[in-house]
Parts: structure tokens; C-alpha cells; sequence
């Protein structure tokens, strides 16, 4: 499923009816959304395929030392100390996050060049 960002809080609901919304098309994508739950049965987080991007790099998203405090501990690997500054890769965090949730690394890409049919995508996803 591909969703068109907003760059806001909207979440849809997803089903089963709505696999391959806007893979290949994208006016098919799920409008004014910005993230996606489905409660489907029987999916597995291995089987789970995640796109992540677009978003801002590392080198452009420099933060606060409180900030980076946060995130030190679990994903000390994705601060960065350069120039006097600190900034923060967040797709590497996602990515340790779903991986750290049981999807499986090869499954997780992350958008480094203009594609044309996936332009956007966000995921909230939380694996037990």
C-alpha cells in the first residue's frame, strides 16, 4: 500500500481490500494519510515489506544535545557528533526499530532517489 503524505497526523485503518493501494498506480494511493494500522490476521512481521522515506537525511537534521540524550542509549549507532554538532539518522532508527520487531532487514528499504511510483510513504508500526 502507498499512502499520499501529508505531513500530519492521519492514520488509516487498512484491510485486506486494500492490498496494493497505489504500488503500482499511483492515483489508487490512500489519500491525506500519513501512516498505516492494519490489524490483519495472520500477518507475520517477517512477511512485512516497509518502505521508508522520503525524509530528512542525517546530515541535515541536526539536534539538541537533550534530543539526542534520548535516543543515545537504544540507538547510539544513528547519533552523529560532527562539526560541533549532533544530528540524527532518523530512517537508521526506524530501521533498528522494525528490525528490533521482528521484520526482516532485507525487507526494509530505505528511499534514497526519486522513484516514480512510490513518492511517499510512513508507517507506524508496533510488533509484539
Amino acid at each position: 500500500m502507498n499512502v499520499a503524505g501529508v505531513h500530519g497526523t492521519n492514520i488509516a485503518m487498512t484491510c485486506h481490500s486494500d492490498l496494493g493501494k497505489g504500488a503500482l498506480d499511483s492515483d489508487t494511493r490512500i489519500p491525506d494519510t500519513d501512516g498505516l494500522i492494519t490489524n490483519a490476521k495472520n500477518s507475520y512481521p517477517a512477511d512485512i515489506i516497509v518502505w521508508i522515506g522520503p525524509g530528512i537525511k542525517s546530515c541535515h537534521y541536526d539536534v539538541p544535545q537533550e534530543r539526542a540524550e534520548l535516543f543515545s542509549k537504544d540507538y547510539k549507532e544513528c547519533i552523529i557528533i560532527e562539526g560541533g554538532k549532533i544530528f540524527m539518522d532518523l530512517a537508521g532508527i526506524i530501521t533498528l526499530q522494525l528490525i528490533g520487531a521482528r521484520v526482516r532487514p532485507e525487507k526494509i528499504t530505505t528511499r534514497r532517489d526519486k522513484q516514480e511510483i512510490i513518492e511517499a510513504n510512513a508507517f507506524i508500526i508496533n510488533l509484539k
